[in-house]
């Protein structure tokens, strides 16, 4: 990962702006620009870039960051106060702050400071859309390990366990194979919850004849999966099939036919447009998809909502759903990356309907 670059990728996106720095915030922004893993610090972007961090990651901030300066303080107390200084004591003129992500409070104490303070939107995230090599290949790894602890599950679920239990082993399932941590809360959804498009998982008991809703996903190098499946236990209803099939045509003709040069609006109506004409339209109530890396639901999206163009290099999750109260709910999701002429699909899981 080359931060330094990316760094002054983002020196030259504040110039326009008239920014003597930007307050970076948000820890994986922070992780993009520095290689910086901890779960405490601030990052003062500007020509000579400071990291302020606390007694509790002194050795881990050597390891970790290089080529900028740190600011230690004893406690973690002490850091907002410091971070302060380093704003004021340069003489900046004027800082940009990541507004989603900075408190009243803390926007208060530097405004009280006399330091014009610019907040800002999706400067470091903008530079996130497209991947560089080393991310989707972190990227390809998470997804391979999360297909093999969906394909173990299929083994190991049946009628009787809940849906806790059968989360921890998914959890277990991916820590086993090299995964750092779940890169969401797992949802299993079983029986009526398949209804709950985040439906995570419950006390809930499964039953012998009913679908059962997975969402997972692992973590590999800081970089997230994101995959869904729906089974069902027991054979189906002709209407859940019918559904089922419905989604799985609609994903098909998203991942066949997203390209770079389309909006988010236009890749979401590939599969929107197909559900709507089979009479399910209102059961499709979120986006088709979301840009996926250090964090889970990152931008731009594939969504009515969202003109973003898509460019090479972009990761998205592409998942069409049906929910329908009384039947159950079905979402199959995978992981693409655009390429020159369309989408590779990174996820590997099979996606004819399973019946156990």
């Amino acid at each position: 990962m080359n931060y330094a670059a990316r760094r002054a990728r983002l020196l030259d996106a504040m110039r326009p702006l008239e920014l003597d720095a930007l307050l970076v915030t948000r820890l994986t922004n922070i992780r993009y620009l520095t290689g910086f893993t901890g779960t405490t610090a601030f990052l003062l972007c500007s020509d000579e870039p400071t990291i302020a961090v606390d007694f509790r990651y002194r050795d881990q901030v050597a390891k970790e960051v290089h080529g900028i300066a740190v600011h230690h303080v004893t406690s973690a107390r002490q850091l907002w106060p410091a971070v302060v200084g380093l704003v004021r004591e340069p003489g900046f003129r004027r800082v940009g702050v990541e507004a989603p992500q900075m408190t009243v409070s803390q926007y208060l104490d530097l405004t009280a400071n006399g330091i014009e303070i610019e907040p800002t939107r999706e400067l470091v995230e903008r530079l996130r859309y497209r991947k560089d090599p080393d991310e989707i290949e972190a990227l390809r790894a998470a997804t391979l390990i999360t297909d093999e602890a969906m394909d173990e599950i299929l083994g190991l679920i049946e009628p009787g366990m809940t849906e806790h239990r059968v989360a921890g082993e998914i959890e277990r399932i991916q820590r086993a194979k090299g995964g750092e941590r779940s890169a969401s809360e797992i949802i299993v959804a079983s029986g009526p919850r398949s209804e709950m498009p985040h439906g995570i998982a419950s006390s809930r008991t499964i039953g012998g004849n009913e679908p059962v809703m997975f969402d997972l996903g692992t973590v590999v190098d800081g970089y997230l999966a994101d995959l869904t499946r729906t089974i069902h236990l027991g054979r189906a209803a002709p209407e859940f099939r019918r559904i089922y099939d419905v989604v799985l045509e609609a994903q098909r003709l998203a991942e066949q036919g997203i390209k770079p040069g389309m909006t988010g609006r236009e890749a979401d109506a590939l599969a929107r447009d197909h559900i709507s004409a089979q009479g399910y339209g209102e059961a499709f109530g979120h986006s088709l998809g979301h840009a996926i890396g250090l964090d889970n639901h990152e931008t731009p999206l594939l969504s009515p909502h969202d003109s973003t163009v898509l460019e090479p290099g972009m990761v998205f999750t592409v998942e069409p759903g049906v929910y329908l109260p009384g039947v159950g709910g079905v979402r199959i999701e995978d992981v693409v990356v655009v390429g020159e002429n369309g989408c590779e699909v990174l996820t590997e899981s099979r996606k004819e309907l399973i019946e156990l």
